[in-house]
C-alpha cells in the first residue's frame, strides 16, 4: 500500500540540498522522509511538522520558531551522546502542496524500532530477553537520556517505537528517536490548558508508557523524572516480554500508572532478579514523581549497583560481607553539566565501575624497632659522649698549671701578707744548684 505524502515532497528537492525519494512513516505530528543529500551522496532522512489548522498566524509562527529552536537543542544532544539520532540540518520551506514546512534533517538510520523486534519476538514465541540482556541493550538509551537530563531536557515520549536498533561501527547498538519534539507537541496543549483533562490520540506521549503526570497534569510536572518513569516501563517490558501498564483504554491505562499497589515490577512479570533490583525499579515507578530517581543517571547506576550487590567479593579474612538493606540514592536535583560525573563505563554492560575491593586494616603499631643503621649511629652517639665525659673527668682531676715566676705577681708594698699565698722569691742564680729548694707557687705532686 502506498503512503500518503501530505505535502508533496517525493520527486521534489529542499533547500536546493536534500532531494525527496519516499516516504517513510506518518503519524499525526509529522511525517518521515527518505532523502538523499546531494552533496553528501549519503541517504539521510527528514521529519516535516504538520502544523494544527487550529492555531492563527501568530501562533503558527511561534509554532515553527520553537521548532526550530528545538532542532538546534536535538544538535547539541546529539554532538554529546552517540545514543541520541544525529541532527544535521533545520529549516522552513514553502511546500509544493502549500504552507511553510518546518524540517528537520537526520542521520539515515538502517535496522527496527525496538517495537518491531518486540513484536517479531512475541510472534516467533521467543519471550522476553531476561534483565542482564535487557539491561544491555537499553544501556545507550540510559546514556542518551543522562546526557539530555545534564541539559534540563526531558524527551517525555520515551517508548520502544522512539528506540532504534541499528548498527554503529559494526556493532549493534540502540539510538533513542524525537528528542525535544515529544516536549515541543505536549507544549500545544497549553493554548488550552485543563489540568483534569484525560488525554486524547492527538497527545504527544503514548499511553501505555506514560507516567501519571502525563495523564494528569495536577499529579506533577512533566520533567527528567517523567523519563525515568517511561525507561523503568521498557526494561520491565524488555525482559519479561509482557507490556509493563495493561489496559484496554485511556482509562484502565491510568488506573494502573496510578495505583501504588499495580506497580509493573520485573517480580510481577515473572522476572527473576534480586529483590534489590526490583526495589530499584519500584521506585522508578512510584507515583509521585518526587519519589523517583531524579534522573536517568541516577537510576541506571542504581541499577547496576543493586545487580551487582549479591556478587561483591568477600572482605580480607574470608568472611563475606554483612547483607544489609539496599542503600536507595536520595532524590537530587538535576545536576549542571559542569558538576557532571564521569561517564557510566566503557562499552556495553554495566554502567558503573566495579566497587572496590575491601582492603583489611593494617595491624595495630606496636614499639618502634630501630633499623641496623639507627642502631649503628645511636651507639656512636653513646660513644662520643662518654669520651667527652672522660676527658672532662681527667681535667678536673688536674692541679692548675705551675706559673712561671715572672708571671707571679709580685706582693704590695704595704698591707699584710695572706700567709696561705706566700709570694715566691726568685732563686738567685748559682753555679751549683742550692742546699735548699725554692719556694713553690703552690703544692705540687
Amino acid at each position: 500500500m502506498e503512503k500518503s505524502d501530505p505535502f508533496g515532497w517525493v520527486g521534489q528537492v529542499i533547500d536546493a540540498k536534500y532531494r525527496v525519494d519516499e516516504v517513510v512513516d506518518e503519524g499525526p505530528s509529522g511525517v518521515v522522509y527518505r532523502a538523499h543529500h546531494r552533496g553528501f551522496n549519503e541517504p539521510v532522512a527528514i521529519k516535516c511538522l504538520k502544523m494544527p489548522p487550529r492555531l492563527g498566524a501568530q501562533e503558527r509562527e511561534a509554532h515553527c520558531q520553537h521548532f526550530l529552536d528545538e532542532g538546534r537543542l536535538l544538535h547539541l544532544l546529539s554532538r554529546a551522546s552517540a545514543g541520541i539520532v544525529q541532527a544535521l540540518d533545520v529549516g522552513v520551506e514553502l511546500a509544493p502542496g502549500g504552507g511553510w514546512v518546518p524540517y528537520l534533517v537526520l542521520e539515515w538510520l538502517e535496522g527496527v524500532s525496538l517495537a518491531d523486534d518486540l513484536e517479531r519476538r512475541a510472534r516467533d514465541g521467543e519471550g522476553g530477553r531476561g534483565l542482564a540482556e535487557a539491561m544491555t541493550l537499553l544501556e545507550p538509551a540510559a546514556r542518551a537520556l543522562a546526557a539530555a537530563h545534564d541539559q534540563r531536557v526531558a524527551h517525555c515520549d520515551v517508548k520502544p517505537s522512539n528506540l532504534f536498533l541499528t548498527q554503529f561501527a559494526g556493532r549493534p547498538t540502540l539510538k533513542v528517536l524525537d528528542f525535544g519534539i515529544a516536549r515541543l507537541l505536549a507544549e500545544r496543549h497549553a493554548l488550552e490548558p485543563d489540568p483534569d483533562r484525560a488525554p486524547d490520540a492527538t497527545m504527544a506521549f503514548s499511553a501505555p508508557y506514560a507516567a501519571p503526570e502525563q495523564f494528569l497534569r495536577g499529579m506533577g510536572d512533566i520533567s527528567p523524572r517523567t523519563d525515568v518513569y517511561a525507561l523503568a516501563l521498557v526494561l520491565v517490558e524488555v525482559a519479561s516480554g509482557r507490556r509493563a501498564l495493561k489496559g484496554d483504554d485511556l482509562a484502565e491505562l491510568l488506573r494502573a500508572s496510578a495505583d501504588p499497589l499495580r506497580r509493573p515490577t520485573l517480580h510481577s512479570r515473572g522476572v527473576s532478579c534480586p529483590a534489590e533490583v526490583d526495589d530499584v525499579v519500584r521506585r522508578a515507578l512510584a507515583v509521585e514523581p518526587a519519589a523517583r530517581f531524579a534522573t536517568a543517571f541516577d537510576f541506571w547506576q542504581a541499577l547496576t549497583e543493586a545487580v551487582r550487590a549479591p556478587a561483591l567479593p568477600p572482605a580480607a579474612g574470608g568472611r563475606p560481607p554483612k547483607k544489609g538493606p539496599p542503600a536507595q540514592p536520595a532524590p537530587r536535583d538535576v545536576p549542571a553539566a559542569s558538576d557532571r560525573r564521569p561517564p557510566f563505563g566503557n562499552g556495553p554492560g554495566p554502567l558503573v565501575s566495579k566497587p572496590p575491593r575491601p582492603v583489611a586494616p593494617p595491624p595495630p603499631a606496636g614499639p618502634a624497632r630501630p633499623s641496623g643503621r639507627g642502631v649503628t649511629a645511636f651507639l656512636s652517639l653513646v660513644a662520643l659522649a662518654t669520651g667527652v665525659a672522660f676527658a672532662v673527668a681527667l681535667a678536673l682531676s688536674q692541679p692548675p698549671p705551675r706559673l712561671a715566676p715572672e708571671m707571679t705577681a709580685p706582693a704590695p708594698a704595704h698591707g699584710p701578707r695572706d700567709a696561705r699565698f706566700p709570694t715566691p722569691r726568685p732563686a738567685p742564680v748559682q753555679a751549683e744548684p742550692p742546699t735548699k729548694a725554692p719556694a713553690r707557687a703552690a703544692p705540687g705532686p
